[in-house]
């Protein structure tokens, strides 16, 4: 069986900011070992949680949602 040595990936470059996020292509992948499993994705989303820690930091998130409780 064929297996790739190499993926593209959105990777984030800075803390905040979508500016910050990049698409890189050719990333290598690690090797695969006697009990690891690897899973071809066809397609993959950012949901709302994933945008607000790129545009206002994860540091943020967590100091809004400690004042709510």
């Amino acid at each position: 069986m064929f297996l790739p040595k190499t993926t593209d990936a959105w990777v984030t470059k800075g803390t905040t900011g979508l500016d910050n996020l990049v698409f890189e292509s050719g990333r290598p992948l690690p090797a695969v070992e006697d009990h690891d499993v690897m899973v071809k994705f066809h397609g993959a989303s950012l949901n709302y949680r994933d945008i607000s820690i790129l545009t206002v930091g994860m540091a943020n998130i967590l100091l809004v949602n400690k004042t709510r409780q």
